[in-house]
């Protein structure tokens, strides 16, 4: 997946996985690290969420120009692609009622775990009619064609799709047990040039498996693994 072997960092709640990836952040930015100061900007830390990207730029007390790339992944997608945002169209409009809510959710699912819609929907039971689902499918696409508009997902797609890799010399992902399928692929066209890896997250918790969440990859990712053990949100 990754033209680098990754410094693995496991650990449950409370054990210091961010911490740790911060003070990796701060060894690589430092003179007195074990290899030449990378710049900042060479750095990119990026998390399924807002909270983490953007949390660890202000624990290292750094500005968003030093740190270009500490964002989610979505945001890096839209940052490197060179888009602009233009306006907002709520696209779950079309989607009135149960019936277009499992449309959208089906179809989500599909692009999110880079798995054939119809596999996705027989997976599932058929909840809804095939011929419902793929005709909400292709009048979405059509839809948003016509209208010039972008989602979450084709920002994901067109990144991977136009192999836009980031020119930075070291990578930090948090937060890994979150990633879908999709968003490893991101991460690995990201990263493909960068000298050094590492990977945070938690292989026992997978809360948002029920959107995409693909906990394996992250489990059976080959590199040096470090298990932070203790936890510190618990009394002894």
């Amino acid at each position: 997946m990754f033209e680098v072997d990754p410094t693995i960092i496991l650990g449950g709640p409370g054990t210091g996985k961010t911490t740790k990836l911060i003070s990796i952040v701060e060894q690589e930015i430092s003179p007195k690290g074990a290899w030449a100061p990378v710049p900042p900007e060479r750095i990119a830390y990026v998390s399924f969420t807002r909270q983490a990207a953007y949390g660890a730029r202000k624990r290292i007390d750094l500005t968003e120009k030093q740190t270009p790339w500490f964002r989610t992944l979505h945001s890096m997608a839209f940052r490197r692609l060179g888009m602009s945002f233009t306006g907002f169209i709520d696209l779950d409009a079309p989607a009135h009622g149960p019936e277009g809510n499992k449309c959208l959710g089906l179809i989500e699912y599909s692009r999110n775990t880079l798995q054939d819609l119809k596999k996705v929907w027989n997976n599932n039971n058929g909840t809804i009619e095939w011929h419902k689902l793929k005709r909400f499918n292709d009048t979405l696409f059509q839809y948003k064609k016509d209208m010039q508009l972008i989602d979450y997902s084709d920002m994901l797609e067109r990144f991977v799709n136009s192999e836009a890799v980031l020119d930075v010399d070291v990578a930090i992902i948090d937060e890994a047990q979150d990633l879908t399928p999709l968003q490893w692929k991101v991460a690995s066209v990201a990263f493909a040039n960068c000298k050094r890896l590492y990977i945070g997250g938690d292989d026992d918790q997978a809360i948002y498996k029920w959107s995409g969440a693909d906990v394996e990859t992250f489990i059976n990712l080959k590199g040096n693994v470090e298990v932070l053990k203790k936890s510190h949100r618990q009394p002894a």
